[in-house]
């Protein structure tokens, strides 16, 4: 993964930890599994999946303004997807690559609408 992406997962990582102390009252790994039904090193996995899935090139561009705008979305669009899945659920695996497609194809979209690209995934 380009260390730009890296950066990335970093920041996002940093935002969920603040978003779940604030939110959820989460401040440990067993409080993170008891409300996402993964640990921090789970969701990490995760997340660098979300930013992987965005073209490099499209990430090279962004401005540190949008960059900030991404982190922000991406870790209030994880933390909307994971309170909705059972992350042990037979069901999960189909509903992240579902999420990461649309997550992937709507921030291209909204961020740089040259970078658009049509998905063959339908929202449920």
């Amino acid at each position: 993964m380009h260390s730009t992406k890296l950066l990335l997962v970093d920041a996002i990582m940093s935002m969920l930890r603040r978003l779940c102390e604030l939110v959820f009252n989460v401040h440990n790994d067993a409080q993170m599994k008891n409300v996402f039904g993964v640990n921090e090193s789970e969701t990490k996995k995760l997340i660098e999946k979300m930013i992987d899935a965005l073209p490099d090139q499209f990430v090279l561009r962004l401005s540190p303004a949008e960059k900030n705008e991404v982190v922000d979305i991406c870790a209030r669009e994880f933390v909307f997807f994971q309170v909705q899945e059972k992350a042990n659920s037979t069901d999960y695996q189909a509903a992240l690559k579902q999420f990461i497609a649309i997550f992937a194809r709507d921030i291209q979209g909204r961020m740089n609408p040259e970078y658009a690209y049509a998905s063959n995934i339908k929202e449920r």
